[in-house]
């Protein structure tokens, strides 16, 4: 498993960057929602691009989690969200795919062109994470974000028996425990945001 430290830089745009990885996110207020933009383009690296229309496709699971940072004992979790979007080629159309696994009955997003997902993934993907009632305005949050890239084919998602005492998806299952026994081609980032408050967050309509 390589795990790769992002290391915050802490500025206006909200960017983050990491070896070659560079990406840029920001956390406002929409429908009463705290609501999470992320940058994805930047971890689908050119080699994947490339893969995709061998028939290798790519997995980006994200995990946003609100927490209130405490001095002592950890920060204390307040909400966690994880998405898992897939990228596939369509080779018969000559076209890009894009769907989440964990939302499986969405039908995916299609792209004429490989320029169109990537302005895709770098300006659209939003994320609502918790409502804003439910926070404390005198409270200060951070956001925890963990990424994780993975090549994907036919035979890693091989048909298995997930546990029927397993609440999760069994789709999300066979991802989680993929990548649990083997690593394979996987690569995973942490960051985390500055402290915040809610009342410093845009309000956008």
């Amino acid at each position: 498993m390589l795990i790769v430290a992002i290391l915050l830089v802490v500025c206006p745009t909200n960017r983050i960057v990491a070896d070659d990885i560079e990406f840029s996110y920001d956390i406002f207020s929409r429908d009463g929602r705290l609501t999470v933009w992320l940058d994805l383009a930047a971890f689908m690296s050119s080699r994947a691009g490339e893969q995709l229309k061998d028939g290798i496709d790519l997995a980006i699971q994200y995990e946003l989690t609100l927490k209130t940072p405490r001095r002592f004992f950890g920060d204390r979790e307040i909400a966690q969200v994880t998405r898992i979007p897939v990228v596939r080629y369509r080779s018969l159309t000559d076209d890009y795919l894009l769907d989440n696994l964990l939302e499986g009955e969405e039908s995916p997003a299609e792209f004429v062109s490989m320029a169109g997902l990537f302005q895709y993934l770098r300006d659209s993907i939003e994320t609502e994470l918790t409502l804003l009632d439910s926070l404390d305005s005198s409270e200060r949050y951070v956001l925890h974000f963990k990424v994780t890239t993975i090549s994907l084919t036919d035979i890693n998602l091989s048909p298995r028996s997930p546990d029927q005492d397993n609440s999760e998806s069994p789709i999300h299952y066979l991802f989680r425990q993929f990548l649990d026994v083997t690593g394979y081609g996987r690569r995973e980032y942490d960051a985390k945001s500055r402290v915040f408050a809610v009342s410093e967050l845009d309000v956008i309509e």
